[in-house]
């Protein structure tokens, strides 16, 4: 079968002229059905009053969602969309006579990029994409990029096929909480595993987190916070604050019940201060988890207020370590 070539793309848009197409757009649209062209419509095949995509989600942007959604009705085509590599990927080809024709839609996509003294700027998409030596100084930068896409009408896609199967996305990269990871993976080893476990090891000195990626943390407000819980033990050190080598952190334990309060409370702390958000309701939580071990000390204050002492000074020396 003769291999389809993807079309050349026309010359790059900066981010004002992709702002003014989108707003030629919209009042283009409005001048010429007034506001049924922001009215909704169930798609007959999909089920979905969204365009979606070929990973079966709904694209981001009313914009997007009025061009594509008025673009299938005016042309009777189903109100699913594939960029060119997605339907390469399924299997299938976009038809000739629409190889030209794509529906334009403008994503704001966030980016990265390295700066370094008499080089070149590089660009990376994720942050698993950026070398581990540049991603103290990778920075956090935000554009619109323009997308192609193709109906499944456009194609030789069965309507009844099955969406792409949905890829790993990084978590959001929230920078106050990435400058705390950052700054204490140098202080103690941070690894990484597949498994849906994070734990610190006090005999080795590190910290396992599951992968960094969308299919492991419902956000990234969860992996942040289980991040700081694990670095709050891990100023428990012999090397640092040496709390852990001098307690009986069997499970249970009362030393192993004021390191849980120490480790919760501090975690708290630095989830206040970086403005991180849990999907799950981390502060019931949170709360719950406390209470229980509060209950464990039958209301011993004094250990409490040390637990709450030993926190302050854990927080302090991660802290410390942010430039």
């Amino acid at each position: 079968m003769k291999k389809q070539v993807k079309k050349s793309a026309s010359k790059k848009m900066t981010q004002s002229d992709i702002i003014e197409s989108i707003n030629d757009k919209v009042i283009k649209g409005l001048q010429e059905k007034g506001l049924q062209w922001l009215k909704p419509f169930k798609d007959g095949v999909t089920g979905s009053y969204s365009a979606i995509s070929a990973y079966g989600t709904p694209y981001r942007g009313g914009w997007n969602q009025w061009i594509l959604s008025n673009t299938a009705k005016d042309n009777g085509w189903v109100n699913k969309w594939y960029t060119w590599d997605n339907v390469i990927k399924a299997g299938f080809r976009v038809l000739e006579e629409h190889a030209k024709n794509p529906t334009i839609i403008y994503l704001y996509m966030v980016s990265y990029v390295v700066n370094k003294d008499g080089e070149a700027p590089v660009y990376y998409h994720k942050v698993s994409e950026i070398p581990e030596a540049d991603k103290d100084i990778a920075k956090k930068i935000g554009s619109y990029r323009l997308y192609a896409l193709y109906s499944i009408s456009q194609t030789t896609i069965p309507f009844d096929a099955p969406s792409l199967p949905a890829e790993a996305e990084d978590l959001e990269y929230v920078d106050e909480a990435e400058a705390i990871l950052k700054a204490w993976s140098k202080e103690v080893k941070l690894t990484h595993s597949s498994q849906a476990r994070a734990f610190y090891s006090p005999s080795l000195d590190y910290i396992q987190m599951p992968k960094k990626k969308a299919d492991q943390w419902k956000s990234s407000g969860d992996y942040y916070k289980v991040f700081f819980h694990e670095a709050i033990h891990s100023t428990g050190h012999s090397s640092r604050l040496d709390r852990l080598a001098k307690a009986n952190m069997k499970f249970g334990s009362d030393e192993y019940s004021k390191e849980e309060l120490v480790a919760e409370m501090g975690a708290l702390y630095l989830e206040a201060i970086t403005n991180i958000h849990c999907v799950v309701d981390d502060y019931k939580n949170s709360q719950a988890y406390i209470n229980g071990w509060i209950k464990a000390f039958k209301s011993d204050e004094k250990l409490i207020l040390d637990a709450s002492y030993q926190s302050t000074k854990a927080i302090e020396l991660i802290l410390s370590k942010v430039a």
